[in-house]
């Protein structure tokens, strides 16, 4: 099974850089149901926790997307 960006909900993690500096500001994870962003967020549990009270997610499959890593189910709804 692959995520669906049109239709699934994923939570995608990312490393913040400093722009100037380079130095690493910590990762950090964004919600999108389909292509509608749910937000931004400073903690995996906070992320879960939105995209499983998001009001679209009926019926939807909940992804974690990271960086160079396969895609993971986290929970299918």
């Amino acid at each position: 099974m692959t995520p669906d960006d049109d239709r699934d909900i994923i939570i995608h993690a990312f490393m913040l850089v400093d722009a100037l500096t380079g130095e690493s500001l910590g990762e950090r994870w964004s919600v999108w149901c389909g292509r509608e962003s749910a937000g931004a967020y400073e903690s995996e549990a906070d992320a879960i926790a939105a995209a499983r009270t998001a009001p679209e997610e009926s019926g939807r499959p909940v992804w974690l997307v990271r960086s160079g890593r396969e895609p993971s189910l986290v929970a299918d709804f």
